[in-house]
């Protein structure tokens, strides 16, 4: 046995004289692929170097893999500085990517590959898009730790999407899903439909942020500090939910210990929910309902502002694009005949 001139790499020699080369840190070996003079030899060490220097540990990923890559990631800085919410979803479609592309050699994944892979999400075109940048993203960064020597992802446009993006839940579902749905995923649905809130921010809902009639928020994405009144569907549901729990501690949307959710965890109990009822609409599509009602009630792009925390009021009336251009007609011609 011997050692090359690298941190924590031992060289073993078998009775065949076949040199084999691993990376030893606290009680952990991992084989590292190829010999030194090999570039597949250095990046798989500098991947394997700087998971234990992140304080993480060595993944069981073989070196030179996409699963490798994933978990170079996730054990970089790059990753460690994102938003948490930003961290889930980017888990979200890396973990379902390494599934089917886990053992594949990075080398071997090209563009018509990942063509291949956004075309397989046609049927949803926002997610395949999302989906396609979390992958650009990680590749962007396999360049850059010269774990890969190019991006096969680069320059993929993204799928065509409609204007109206994000769809509002119809309204048979909306009165479906308020009228059966139950646990964690009920409340989490009364909140995102009556203030107009993000995923992350109505788990992040406290009991104690609420006074006068209000609750505080601070959205996650944009930093808005926002006090949106509570509608009288909201504090009925919220009630009916104190005194079945027998008190207003932690946070509105938790666990059964009383433990804060999750996004993943929620995400769980939420498409749990979705498939029993037969409500498979898009968590986000709330907030556009929301949007929109407040539009409907002749509310301003100002004041939808400031109960939605859209940056800018263009988003705003984007959101408010689909609200009942009949009934808004009436009440523009009232307003031009001096009706009321």
């Amino acid at each position: 046995m011997g050692r090359v001139n690298l941190p924590y790499v031992d060289r073993i020699c078998d009775r065949r004289g076949v040199e084999r080369f691993y990376y030893r840190r606290g009680g952990i070996r991992q084989r590292i692929p190829g010999a030194p003079d090999d570039a597949e030899f250095h990046a798989a060490y500098r991947a394997i170097h700087a998971s234990f220097e992140a304080g993480g540990t060595v993944s069981a990923e073989v070196p030179g893999t996409f699963g490798h890559l994933v978990a170079a990631y996730y054990a970089a800085s790059e990753f460690a500085q994102l938003k948490a919410s930003t961290k889930s979803e980017y888990r979200r479609y890396l973990d379902g990517v390494r599934k089917v592309w886990g053992r594949l050699p990075v080398a071997k994944i090209n563009r018509g590959a990942v063509k291949a892979f956004r075309d397989k999400l046609a049927d949803r075109p926002a997610t395949a898009n999302a989906a396609l940048r979390v992958v650009k993203t990680l590749f962007a960064f396999g360049v850059d730790a010269c774990l890969v020597q190019e991006n096969p992802a680069k320059g993929i446009r993204a799928l065509k999407t409609s204007r109206e993006g994000w769809m509002p839940w119809p309204p048979e579902v909306l009165e479906k899903f308020a009228a059966e749905s139950t646990g964690a995923a009920r409340t989490a649905f009364f909140l995102a439909l009556y203030t107009g809130q993000r995923r992350g921010d109505v788990l992040a809902m406290r009991w104690d942020a609420i006074a006068d009639g209000k609750i505080a928020v601070v959205q996650a994405k944009t930093g808005a500090a926002l006090r949106v009144p509570l509608r009288p569907a909201l504090v009925a549901e919220l009630d009916r939910l104190a005194e079945e729990r027998g008190g207003r501690e932690g946070t509105i949307v938790q666990k059964a210990d009383g433990s804060a959710y999750t996004d993943d965890g929620f995400g769980t109990i939420w498409n749990r929910e979705q498939h029993r009822l037969g409500c498979k609409w898009p968590f986000h599509g709330l907030r556009k309902c929301a949007t929109q009602v407040l539009f409907e009630a002749g509310c301003t792009p100002q004041e939808v502002q400031a109960i939605t925390g859209h940056a800018t009021l263009q988003m705003v009336q984007h959101y408010g694009q689909g609200a009942n251009q009949a009934r808004l007609a009436e009440a523009a011609m009232r307003k031009v005949d001096g009706g009321s």
